[in-house]
């Protein structure tokens, strides 16, 4: 991968946000962790927005970052329906985080499945299931 390429991952929920940037090599280059609700049902979709991308922005200009995101993925409570997600997706994608429809939000039931399951390990669908994305 070229230099100039960084990957974040959020996870957000009611007690606290926390976002992880990327190197292309994997590295992290920043990881913040915040006391802030991003529960777009607690704290409204706007706010929730406004919310997310200044928590992204902080952490990019701390690692000195000055370009869109090559990719970012967001694992919220509250973004618990289809609908929700591409909303998120949309408002989130305007302010340019990262490259254009390179932003998918799931709930974060979804987004600890997939970090914790190992085929591997546990190739039993019924202990450790496959989680499906939203159509």
């Amino acid at each position: 991968m070229a230099d100039g390429c960084y990957y974040g991952g959020v996870e957000g929920g009611s007690t606290h946000t926390r976002v992880v940037l990327l190197n292309a090599g994997g590295t992290p280059v920043a990881d913040k962790d915040e006391r802030m609700n991003t529960n777009q049902w607690q704290v409204g979709q706007d706010e929730c927005v406004r919310r997310l991308a200044e928590l992204v922005t902080s952490a990019k200009r701390n690692a000195g970052i000055e370009v869109p995101l090559t990719a970012l993925g967001l694992s919220l409570s509250g973004a618990d329906n289809a609908e929700v997600c591409r909303a998120l997706e949309q408002k989130l994608g305007a302010l340019s985080l990262a490259l254009p429809g390179n932003i998918v939000v799931c709930r974060n039931s979804t987004g600890l499945s997939i970090s914790t399951r190992d085929p591997n390990t546990n190739p039993d669908p019924k202990t450790n299931p496959t989680p499906r994305p939203y159509p």
